[in-house]
């Protein structure tokens, strides 16, 4: 499975979001409010979940470390603190987990939710970054 995959499944069942998918311009279901490697123009509220960077594999044994991002944005500065401190709660010292049948070693955030102002439409955004340990696939 896609890493972003699994850590929005991750978060839904944590209750951190509802998943939602990009359909050309629709998203599903319209409840959607946990995204992967998209923020949508709407809704106002939600959270989305990128991969990025990362250091190198192991060369002896069959793991890898990639980096994530959790972007969130809302409307109401608490809350979008307080969603971004949820994904942080949520993914911060997991260990052994198999999400989607993937093994995670453990999931580690390199800070508490930091703001990132706001975007062109007023909307509080916050982000929490991580560093992951996970079997190569």
């Amino acid at each position: 499975m896609v890493l972003t995959e699994d850590i929005v499944a991750h978060l839904v069942t944590d209750g951190v979001g509802v998943a939602g998918h990009i359909v050309g311009t629709t998203i599903t279901p319209t409840t959607g409010t946990a995204f992967e490697a998209t923020l949508p123009a709407l809704p106002d509220d939600c959270v989305a979940v990128f991969a990025y960077g990362g250091t190198p594999p192991s060369v002896n044994i069959p793991v890898e470390f990639p980096s994530i991002q959790v972007r969130v944005r809302a409307v109401s500065h608490d809350n979008a603190y307080d969603k971004a401190y949820a994904a942080m709660k949520s993914l911060h010292t997991l260990t052994h987990i198999t999400i989607n049948g993937t093994i995670y070693y453990w999931i580690a955030a390199k800070q508490s939710p930091s703001s990132l102002g706001r975007d062109a439409k007023g909307r509080y955004l916050y982000v929490v970054n991580f560093d992951i340990m996970k079997e190569m696939e």
